[in-house]
């Protein structure tokens, strides 16, 4: 018992469950479990926190039912009791060259993974917070007002940013996903062929910033 009290004044953060007693959780004699746990996780879990396994896209880690892939269950120096802080907690499993990119997206470069995903379970895709480009316009509403203005609007800004930004990063401006006029060839090969092949060439075509 002294070993887990020491434990505990480790953590900045105990789970409160712990501090009404060890038996909130576990069984003190046997268990199905082999942690001792009174129940498996995460039916555990759930006798105190609401599920988290109800909408559409669960994150992988709740979908197998360990909620301590991230979480401590006793103690952490972390925010949440979380294992480790963000984003290095979200690069165990996912790769970081997301975060090496020449341009990047303010919030993927400061670390704040839960700025646009729910980091247990979502009903939009990629367990983002918000469906498609309405996330995108809580921070850059002026595009917003634009669409909704503007008597002409680029087809693919209508559909979704992401179609020409990513999300995360890139090595090219304004995070396109890939450099002008590469990208525009995607939707107007012809256009863009025309600009190689011509022998005549409108000047502004044929700077840095070309379409």
């Amino acid at each position: 018992h002294g070993a887990v009290k020491s434990l505990l004044k480790a953590g900045k953060t105990v789970h409160p469950a712990v501090e009404q007693g060890c038996m909130m959780c576990h069984a003190p004699h046997s268990s199905q479990n082999n942690r001792l746990l009174s129940s498996a996780m995460p039916g555990l879990c759930a006798q105190c926190h609401d599920p988290k396994n109800t909408k559409k896209i669960v994150h992988a880690p709740i979908m197998g039912g360990d909620c301590t892939s991230c979480h401590h269950p006793h103690q952490s120096p972390n925010k949440a009791m979380l294992k480790e802080t963000m984003p290095a907690l979200c690069f165990q499993c996912h790769p970081d060259s997301m975060m090496k990119q020449k341009f990047m997206h303010p919030p993927a470069a400061a670390g704040d993974c839960s700025a646009c995903h729910d980091n247990h379970q979502s009903d939009f895709t990629n367990r983002l917070v918000l469906e498609g480009n309405a996330l995108c316009f809580q921070c850059h509403p002026d595009k917003e007002e634009g669409l909704k203005t503007k008597k002409s609007t680029h087809y693919p800004v209508r559909q979704s940013c992401v179609q020409c930004h990513n999300p995360h990063g890139t090595e090219n401006p304004a995070m396109l996903t890939a450099p002008v006029p590469e990208l525009c060839s995607t939707c107007h090969p012809d256009e863009v062929m025309a600009r190689t092949r011509s022998l005549v060439k409108h000047g502004p075509m044929t700077d840095e910033k070309s379409c």
